[in-house]
């Protein structure tokens, strides 16, 4: 499937993952904190207990999957993978090796998988969407989550989100970056929205647990710490001295210094959601 209308948020980050713009292993020496956090958080014994079907929303280059890879059995995985990016699509589908199989490419935005679903009626044993679900508009939030519930199996599917706090470092330095450029500031969803707009008032009950952890880079690797600035606000125009240069920047980022590192707080919540017979995460709390 091809990418229908986007958010400019998704469109943004889907014209930075392109061959040539994105430099993934300079990205994945400060992000990879992301994913150890979550693996630690997972019960991975739990995940795929069976031959499973799974659906990968906002797939990206398909790191996490890899650094999954090593605490699983030998258990079939059908693997479905959406994003916008095609150079994802292709990476991931490279990364991919057994237990995870393969199978449908769907290069769409999140908001669009209603459409998929309705034309495949496929469902799954398992959803996850990591880093994927603040892509799209606080209006859209109702239809995406209940699109992901009727993809998921009835009664056994589980769905994995992870969902940024508005304290995180992510949201703080576009927040920073959009003031000190005169940027329009795009919406970057997080807990609270998808909680206010989605969760309660739908009534689904879930587990939550709190990802605490921080994004370290060497002040004088300059260019692992420029690329991921430029990352963490798709934008690869504004090199690394011109950040410095600039007041309102160099003042943010100064703030986070810690002798010769820069460490950068981060925050999520992870939630999980369907089935809750099945908890996936190690010390959740159930919400109602």
């Amino acid at each position: 499937m091809t990418t229908t209308e986007l958010t400019e948020l998704t469109q943004l980050a889907a014209d930075y993952y392109q061959e040539g713009i994105l430099d993934k292993d300079a990205w994945f020496r400060v992000a990879d904190a992301d994913y150890h956090a979550l693996l630690n958080a997972l019960d991975t014994k739990r995940l795929f207990e069976q031959p499973s079907i799974l659906l990968d929303i906002g797939c990206g280059t398909g790191r996490f999957p890899a650094l999954l890879r090593p605490y699983l059995s030998a258990m079939p995985i059908m693997y479905d993978y959406l994003d916008p990016s095609q150079m994802s699509l292709q990476s991931l589908r490279k990364s991919l090796k057994p237990p995870y199989q393969a199978r449908h490419a769907i290069q769409l935005g999140v908001q669009s998988l209603t459409e998929w679903q309705e034309q495949t009626q496929l469902q799954y044993d398992l959803i996850w969407g990591i880093h994927a679900l603040h892509f799209v508009e606080p209006e859209e939030i109702p239809q995406v989550l209940q699109t992901i519930q009727r993809c998921l199996k009835p009664d056994t599917g589980v769905a994995l989100g992870s969902f940024i706090t508005e304290d995180c470092f992510y949201i703080g330095l576009h927040d920073c970056y959009c003031q000190a450029l005169g940027k329009e500031r795009q919406n970057w969803l997080g807990y609270k929205p998808y909680t206010q707009l989605g969760f309660e008032p739908l009534k689904i009950p879930r587990l939550e647990q709190s990802l605490e952890f921080v994004h370290r880079v060497s002040i004088a690797d300059t260019y692992t710490l420029e690329n991921y600035l430029q990352q963490c606000v798709f934008d690869k125009t504004y090199s690394l001295q011109e950040w410095f240069d600039n007041p309102i920047l160099n003042d943010y980022l100064r703030q986070y210094q810690v002798g010769d590192t820069f460490e950068f707080p981060q925050k999520i919540i992870m939630i999980q959601f369907g089935d809750l017979s099945r908890p996936l995460l190690r010390n959740a709390i159930l919400k109602k």
